[in-house]
This record gives structure tokens, C-alpha cells and sequence, in this order.
């Protein structure tokens, strides 16, 4: 048997293909659960000089956040649910009742937890960002003509992240933006 291995893209190159465009330098920040991926590309064509992945920054920090919550009330919540918490949170719907041994946790001091873990987690996207695309006397990503915001996160700080760097934009289907392209 013999065994080739073909090309290997990085993660979020998928989106890029997807959602990219053919011409102009544009940037795609990939957010997952554990990880963020940043790529900047001209065109089709990766400068990898400014593509990098962290491990530390991703939806897990929010997920962390309410986990910590429930802990205070003496509940351990499995990741599925807190899951289900930040889905209805980032719909609009209302959040599914925390029970504890004294009631339930406050649906305000949800809000309040994934607010300040969603503020947290972008800053610490734009420092990441910065440390790969930083031009001085820029604003991160000044440069490029479009930063997709790509991954499941997409739903959870896309619209904090739009804010703090320039041209972002959230494609459709964000989560699958990888598997698409």
C-alpha cells in the first residue's frame, strides 16, 4: 500500500475559496472553539507571512465564562448545554432556565457573563489579529479590502469584531464557510 499525502490547507482557506475574492488583499479570521486562525491573502494567494492560528483564543473562553457562572450556583453545566445557552442568546430567543438548588441562575446575569466574555475574547481577537497584520500607523487590517469572519464564533463576536476592524464582514452560513470551499 502506498500512502500520498496531497495538499494540506490551512484552516480557514476553505472560507477563503468560499467566500473570497478573486482580486484585492483580503483577511479571514476562522473562530472555533479553542482556536482562532487568521489568513490574509491577495487574491487567491495566501502571504503567509501574515496567516497564524492560536490556540488560546475561541468560543471555549465564552463557554468558560458560563461554566464559571453555574459553578457559583453550585450547578456543573455539560458543554452541550451551555451550548444551547449561547445558540438561543445569539438567536434572540430566550435562554434556557438554570436550575439550582435555590431556583435558577438570573437569565440578567447570563446576559451580563456572555457580554463581558464576548468583549473579552474580541479585544483578544484584534490583539492577535494585529500581532500578524500590524502596519504602524494602520488600524488593524487596514490594508485589506475585506475580513471575512468565518467559523462557528462568527455568531458569537462577528458583530463586536465588526466594529473593531475595518470592512468585516460575516458571510452566510458562516460555519460551514470552510467545508463549502
Amino acid at each position: 500500500a502506498y500512502i500520498t499525502v496531497g495538499y494540506v490547507a490551512m484552516e480557514g482557506q476553505g472560507a477563503l475559496i468560499h467566500c473570497g475574492e478573486q482580486d484585492g488583499e483580503q483577511a479571514i479570521l476562522d473562530i472555533g472553539e479553542r482556536t482562532v486562525d487568521a489568513l490574509a491573502a491577495d487574491g487567491q494567494k495566501l502571504m503567509t507571512s501574515l496567516c497564524g492560528g492560536n490556540e488560546e483564543l475561541g468560543i471555549g473562553q465564552i463557554t468558560d465564562a458560563v461554566r464559571t457562572l453555574a459553578q457559583r450556583y453550585g450547578r456543573q453545566l455539560p458543554a452541550p448545554q451551555i451550548h444551547d445557552i449561547l445558540w438561543s442568546w445569539s438567536h434572540n430567543e430566550a435562554l434556557p432556565v438554570v436550575r439550582t438548588s435555590q431556583g435558577s441562575i438570573p437569565e440578567e446575569e447570563l446576559y451580563s457573563t456572555i457580554e463581558k466574555a464576548r468583549m473579552t475574547l474580541a479585544k483578544g481577537m484584534v490583539s492577535f489579529a494585529s500581532s500578524l497584520w500590524n502596519v504602524e500607523g494602520e488600524a488593524v487590517g487596514e490594508r485589506f479590502d475585506l475580513i471575512y469572519i468565518a467559523g462557528g464564533g462568527a455568531y458569537y463576536i462577528g458583530d463586536l469584531l465588526g466594529k473593531m476592524l475595518p470592512r468585516a464582514v460575516i458571510p452566510s452560513d458562516p460555519e460551514n464557510a470552510n467545508i463549502l470551499g
